[in-house]
């Protein structure tokens, strides 16, 4: 009897030793861990061990990068201190982990792309308000003149075409309708000078944009050059002759934001000047301010 039972006592202590040992952690330094293996198969490279400390609760991760013998290298996420046991965690667990560490990454490949020198081409449209400014000098009868300053406002619709040529230097092409519109106080117009001032004339136009970037992150500012040629579709006028109302060009300087508020997906804010062409009789100027939504392709 007496022996059977130093036998299980014996074996009752072999046991708890056993399940004492086990990897432990055995000097931190910064986010490096060295670690001490109870037998060199436990782990392997890549193997993630979890932090426990003495009162059993996790405090951390073990990443293992090198294995020599019973020792081994790791990088530390967490909390750690020298004698703090070590935990295996299961292959299961350390795959789900894995997938979860590189799923930002995945979801970044592709806006990383968007950062490239040619990261493709981007479609959309656009949205714009605009204030006209038009100075007319008017004929009146017996030879005398009078001066016309007429002011107002015209909304636009354009389909949106972006590309990088480079990192920072992008072209914008932009196509629709511009809609021009003013009208003066005074009324000097017409065939008796008699009537009220104003302008109206809808163009199809077509914008040529060069850009220059400061940014490539999720806001990206910048400043650009823009000439713009217009065809007119209809007009009205009782200040200007409706004969001289042609296809005309426009000179503009702007500047705005591209938000990219997913890694294929931004809203571009523009604001821009333009400066019509100016004859003896006609000066005209507008800003515009200009939104939409493009997306990559």
């Amino acid at each position: 009897m007496k022996t059977s039972r130093y036998f299980l006592l014996l074996t009752s202590i072999f046991f708890i030793s056993h399940s004492v040992h086990g990897a432990k952690i055995a000097k931190v330094s910064g986010k490096k861990v060295y670690l001490l293996l109870d037998s060199p198969a436990e782990a392997s490279k890549g193997s993630i061990f979890e932090i426990m400390d003495p009162q059993g609760k996790k405090k951390g991760l073990v990443k293992v990068m090198k294995i020599k013998g019973k020792r081994a290298l790791g990088q530390l996420k967490g909390t750690a201190n020298k004698g703090w046991s070590l935990k295996l965690r299961k292959a299961q667990q350390v795959a789900k982990s894995q997938d979860k560490a590189e799923e930002p990454e995945e979801k970044n490949d592709r806006y990383e792309n968007l950062k490239q020198s040619s990261p493709g081409t981007f479609y959309g449209v656009m949205a714009g308000f605009a204030t006209n400014n038009m100075t007319a000098t008017i004929d009146q009868t017996g030879n005398s003149t009078a001066e016309v300053n007429m002011t107002g406002s015209g909304f636009s619709g354009r389909l949106l075409f972006d590309h990088a040529l480079w990192t920072s230097v992008w072209f914008r092409g932009l196509l629709g309708l511009e809609n021009f519109a003013t009208e003066g106080a005074e009324d000097v117009c017409g065939a008796s000078n008699d009537t009220a001032c104003d302008v109206e004339i809808s163009y199809l136009s077509l914008d040529l944009w060069g850009r220059y970037l400061f940014s490539q992150g999720n806001f990206r500012p910048w400043v650009g050059l823009g000439f713009n040629l217009l065809f007119p579709s209809s007009k009205a006028s009782t200040a200007i002759d409706e004969k001289s109302i042609t296809s005309t060009s426009v000179f503009a300087g702007g500047g705005g934001l591209d938000w990219f508020f997913k890694p294929d997906m931004y809203i571009p804010l523009q604001v821009e000047y333009g400066l019509y062409p100016s004859s003896e009789t006609v000066k005209a100027h507008y800003i515009a301010f200009r939104f939409g939504i493009g997306i990559y392709f």
